[in-house]
């Protein structure tokens, strides 16, 4: 039996472990994370991604594998590791599949169509696409709840840090706030109800704008920590972002975009990483709102390059957006539409 497990990429809001509004969206209609799971009739595991196979004849090769994300098939390893293949005496892999697959080689395959720094989350939103594929094909019964959790721990399995967000933005459909409950630290997320009108102007005036550029998020995670646990204005600044969540639910429920929010969480982010938006991407936001184009716009994930979320004015096409990119910008800048995505993880058997 195959195991296909489709993801997609969606919007954060807030970079750290606080409540968070989340909006799940897709590039147009096509899902670009994908996951394939299958027996394979050679012992161990067989790794596809990015156009390279690789083979894990043993259980060692996977552990060593688990912590360094520079290696090849990194982040699969950390899920296997995560859904229970361990280091034996015997390292003996085969053994292992067999017990919790009833196939002593298996085949995982993953492909994504999104850049490397994004900024969309796409390790953690792959991870938990391989998370689903894998217990759905080893029978161990599971929720979206389980599934993040499960994300947290292969982040920190792989070193790269990494929260929840990313994980809540793809498992749950649709709008949501994600938070962690206070009784038992663990991470939950709440549907925000907005009209059918409302939904559709989103999809009308949400574009995304690739930049070019990449950073990787670690790096800004690590700057982060480092200025909380020396006190000062990095608290205050969480603390305000923080306090602004139930103003964002708010507008969102009653269908308006608080842009004026959205600019105090992207100057929070600014301070909260120096460096985070490089500048040809400061000099893209003041073009598009120096020529009435945008009421605001951000940068996606950690900052540093990736996407940039564009809220349109009314009245203005993702066409006018696209055409004044292409006078400004250079090839590697690209416009992409949106819509906001009900039923975002797809598994399929065969």
């Amino acid at each position: 039996m195959k195991f296909e497990t489709e993801e997609q990429l969606q919007l954060s809001r807030k970079p750290e472990n606080r409540p968070e509004e989340n909006i799940q969206r897709t590039d147009a209609t096509k899902k670009p994370i994908t996951c394939h799971v299958r027996p394979s009739a050679i012992n161990g595991v067989t790794v596809k991604s990015e156009g390279t196979t690789l083979f894990f004849v043993n259980s060692s090769a996977i552990h060593d594998s688990c912590n360094k994300p520079g290696n090849p098939g990194a982040l699969i390893c950390a899920c296997l590791v995560c859904v229970g293949i361990s280091r034996t005496r015997e390292d003996d892999l085969g053994s292992a599949l067999k017990r919790m697959f009833t196939t002593s080689g298996l085949e995982i395959e993953c492909q994504s169509c999104l850049p490397h720094g994004s900024g969309l989350g796409t390790s953690s939103i792959l991870a938990a696409a391989i998370i689903k594929a894998l217990w759905s094909s080893s029978s161990i019964p599971h929720t979206e709840k389980n599934i993040c959790h499960a994300v947290l721990m292969v982040e920190q399995l792989l070193t790269t840090g990494g929260g929840w967000q990313d994980q809540v933005g793809c498992l749950y459909p649709g709008v949501k706030k994600g938070f962690v409950s206070e009784d038992d630290m663990s991470v939950d997320a709440e549907a925000i109800s907005i009209s059918k009108e409302f939904e559709m102007e989103i999809n009308k005036r949400m574009v995304l704008i690739y930049t070019g550029k990449t950073r990787l998020a670690k790096n800004l995670l690590q700057e982060v920590i480092r200025g909380w646990y020396s006190g000062g204005p990095i608290r205050e600044v969480i603390k305000t972002l923080e306090d602004n969540i139930d103003q964002f639910v708010a507008a969102l429920t009653e269908g308006r975009m608080p842009h004026d929010l959205i600019e105090v969480y992207y100057n929070a982010k600014k301070t909260l990483a120096t460096g985070c938006e490089p500048d040809i991407v400061s000099s893209l936001i003041s073009s598009l709102k120096s020529n009435n184009l945008v009421e605001t716009a951000w940068l996606a994930g950690a900052g540093g390059g990736g996407f940039l979320y564009v809220w349109m004015k009314p009245n203005i096409s993702s066409d006018k957006i696209r055409s004044h990119v292409a006078k400004y910008g250079t090839a590697e800048v690209t416009v992409h539409t949106i819509t906001i995505d009900n039923s975002p993880i797809k598994c399929y058997s065969r």
